[in-house]
């Protein structure tokens, strides 16, 4: 059987285009011939670029409308934002309470935000198809060990929201379940991004491939959900990992 996952003639907006992951979204995509919309909070020149912080609700409806009388119609969001603040310290025994609920809000406010206008709006369309990025310590607790002798972690507010984002696409979808509107999730394991080298290793030594991943490895479930060979899943978090959380 041969898939054809060409995605031709759909226009696709991408939240956080110009980070590690939505910059390969965008590259992949575009080889298989949708049109791509490209939105972040980076001031960036472009014709297919918004700039938007979709904290703010009127904002983002009011890009919303920019972006239709521009390209008419939009077939499907990707989120892959994360969105946080400044916080000098996010160790749970030292940080300010104060700082987790903001930071917490932000990031949970910013995904609502997208899934309630573009939900709206698909609902009006007769459908569409939304992909949210979450991760697997949305789901799973964290390996505390491989951040041991590093000045990394892994803060409690980064997993709660990412549960929470989990939780509101499986609750939506359901909602959604008699209309042609999909939404699913996945949830990638750790991007390598010039980490720590103790931390990278003690991390890889928990994969198949004895490596992290690349953003290159969510390019083939991205491009499977956009097209039209996955309009039977829905409500689903895929995880991502390379045998991580095994």
């Amino acid at each position: 059987m041969k898939f054809d996952f060409d995605l031709k003639n759909k226009n696709i907006l991408i939240f956080g285009s110009e980070g590690l992951i939505g910059k390969k979204i965008c590259e992949v995509i575009n080889k298989k011939n949708a049109n791509i919309i490209r939105a972040d909070i980076k001031k960036i020149k472009s014709k297919d670029y918004f700039l938007i912080n979709a904290e703010n609700y009127q904002k983002l409806l009011n890009t919303k409308k920019k972006i239709l009388k521009k390209y008419k119609k939009i077939d499907a969001v990707i989120n892959c934002t994360y969105p946080k603040i400044k916080i000098k310290n996010r160790d749970f025994f030292k940080q300010d309470p104060k700082k987790f609920i903001q930071e917490t809000n932000y990031h949970i406010t910013t995904y609502y935000n997208i899934l309630n206008v573009f939900l709206n709006y698909f609902k009006k369309h007769n459908g569409g198809n939304i992909i949210n990025f979450t991760s697997i310590y949305g789901q799973y607790v964290p390996r505390f060990e491989i951040y041991k002798n590093t000045k990394m972690g892994m803060p409690i507010q980064y997993l709660v929201s990412k549960n929470v984002i989990i939780k509101m696409s499986k609750y939506l979808a359901k909602l959604c379940l008699r209309s042609k509107i999909r939404i699913n999730c996945i949830s990638p394991g750790g991007i390598f991004d010039n980490q720590d080298k103790k931390f990278v290793r003690k991390y890889s030594s928990f994969c198949k491939s004895n490596s992290m991943l690349t953003p290159s490895d969510l390019t083939g479930i991205i491009v499977f959900l956009l097209s039209d060979e996955s309009k039977k899943i829905t409500g689903q978090n895929i995880i991502v990992d390379d045998g991580f959380t095994l």
